[in-house]
């Protein structure tokens, strides 16, 4: 908690600050992590293989989360722990559940966003 400090942008007195304003309203306009609302997956017809940079690999758990980690962008995040969770929705449509943990400002958070 940061005394003296005032958020021009909602009022807010007290709790934790980055820079001039508090930290929800850091976070509101600092989109500080991405990730598109659908990933597409290309897949071979024919064997069922998924691409994966330039290869083509057997579509695992760990290949998925490979694919949502590179669209995955984050930034002004220090000391940050990426977890993923795949959950199947049906077929072949998987949902991805993205949890980053981290410093912002001198204190921790903990983001979460699906795709």
């Amino acid at each position: 908690m940061t005394e003296g400090n005032f958020c021009p942008l909602c009022g807010k007195t007290s709790g934790r600050f980055v820079g001039a304003i508090c930290l929800e309203c850091y976070l509101k306009r600092h989109e500080i992590v991405q990730l598109p609302e659908k990933i597409p997956v290309q897949r071979c017809k024919r064997c069922g293989k998924i691409r994966l940079g330039r290869k083509m690999v057997m579509p695992s758990s760990e290949a998925l989360r490979e694919i949502v980690q590179k669209n995955l962008k984050v930034k002004d995040i220090a000391d940050k722990a990426i977890g993923i969770e795949l959950c199947e929705k049906g077929g072949s449509a998987f949902e991805a559940q993205v949890a980053i943990k981290g410093i912002v400002g001198d204190g921790p958070v903990l983001i979460e966003k699906r795709a």
